[in-house]
């Protein structure tokens, strides 16, 4: 009669028990992924910076213009293509030109193997607010002005090749 009116349930046991080697095992998988992630982000980085990328400059699907990039080009370099009724023309610069109130125009900076849009007279300016480019297969377009700048070049890989773009 000294029984309580629990002793005859049972606890309910969990059905995992964790072991050391439970421990261990996460910790494996966390480093992996780590070194992983890092080694990715550091073949990324230097793949971005391989010289002999060229920035080449196509008006209407119609080259006009190559320019070399250099990763730690220690020198600037600006250019300004311009629009007439006969077609673009491609001015390249030292310093940042004055850009033309009579013509429509684009301005590129190119400085570090990267290339930025800075300047447009196009009505929606997505291309002056598109981040700098710098690995090859990246562009910045404006429609307006039926202009595209991509990289191009670059020690490729043959996979890189066969895509149709990059996404950032």
């Amino acid at each position: 009669m000294g029984h309580r009116a629990d002793s005859g349930r049972r606890e309910a046991r969990s059905p995992f028990r964790w072991h050391r080697a439970d421990t261990v095992l996460i910790v494996c998988c966390l480093a992996f992924s780590a070194a992983l992630i890092g080694f990715l982000a550091l073949r990324g980085r230097s793949m971005a910076g391989q010289g002999g990328a060229d920035l080449v400059l196509f008006h209407e699907k119609n080259e006009i213009g190559r320019f070399a990039l250099e990763q730690g080009q220690e020198q600037e370099q600006y250019i300004l293509i311009t629009y007439t009724a006969q077609g673009a023309y491609v001015q390249a610069a030292d310093n940042r030109p004055s850009v033309p109130d009579d013509r429509p125009y684009n301005l590129l900076y190119l400085a570090d193997g990267q290339v930025t849009m800075v300047a447009a007279d196009c009505p929606d300016l997505i291309c002056v607010h598109h981040l700098p480019i710098a690995s090859p297969g990246e562009s910045i377009i404006c429609l307006p002005h039926k202009l595209t700048a991509a990289i191009e070049g670059g020690g490729k890989s043959e996979a890189l090749e066969e895509l149709d773009g990059v996404v950032r």
